[in-house]
This record gives C-alpha cells, structure tokens and sequence, in this order.
C-alpha cells in the first residue's frame, strides 16, 4: 500500500466532485488523499475461485477502517493490467478514469493484444456498500 493522490477533475461523478468541493472547499484542480494498491495479483493457479476477491475486500475494509478513525482517505487507487480490468471494474466497484473513456471502449481488444497494459482505476470509499 502506498500514500497516493487523485486530482479532483478526474472523477467521474459529477455530484461527489461537487460534494468533495463544498466539504473541503477546494477546487477541481486539487488532489485528495488516496491510498494506491501496488502491484496486486494472485497467482494464476488460484484464478477464478474469489481469492482474489476476498483478499482486495479485506484489505478495503481495512483501508476504509483506517480512514474513518486515523487518517483522511477518500479514493483507493489501482493501477490494473488490462486482462484485470472487468476483475476491478465488475466485481470490485472500480471506476477508470475519463481520460481513459474512448480506448477503454476496445477494452476487449486492448487484453487480447496487450493484456499487460496498465490502466488507472479508483474506489470513492464513501461509495462502496458491499461490505457494510
């Protein structure tokens, strides 16, 4: 886990920037503190049996744990291999960036091609419900 930031302009929703804005009262231009998920993976023999599912959500939980009581984190960030890319975006909540909404469109072609390509998604923490 690394400290990390994401620029306010680049998340999607345009009701949570706004939120963001007033509570902080700051500007798009700003970042916010996040916290980046480096290098996550499980090896490929253990695929497809919700290890990899059960271990990002407890370390979610204890992100959000840590963020509630000691340390001011909105966002968890990834920077996810295009073959993980339905992996983060379907079963975990993740969301890419908007400057990656055209290619991302040939998202299927992109992991055929080049399934190691790197794509930055994030998690808004106050968005998450599924462990609650």
């Amino acid at each position: 886990l690394l400290t990390d930031s994401l620029k306010l302009k680049v998340v999607r929703d345009e009701n949570i920037k706004e939120l963001i804005k007033n509570e902080l009262n700051i500007s798009e231009k700003n970042n916010i503190a996040s916290v980046k998920i480096g290098r996550y993976a499980i090896d490929s023999k253990y695929s497809n049996k919700g290890l990899g599912s059960f271990i990002l959500r407890n370390i979610i939980d204890n992100i959000n744990d840590l963020s509630k009581k000691d340390v001011g984190i909105r966002f968890i960030i990834v920077e996810g291999y295009a073959k993980a890319y339905y992996f983060y975006v379907d079963k975990m909540g993740f969301i890419n960036l908007k400057k990656d909404d055209k290619i991302l469109k040939n998202i299927d072609f992109i992991t055929k091609k080049d399934p190691e390509r790197t794509f930055f998604l994030y998690l808004d923490l106050k968005a998450i419900n599924w462990y609650i």
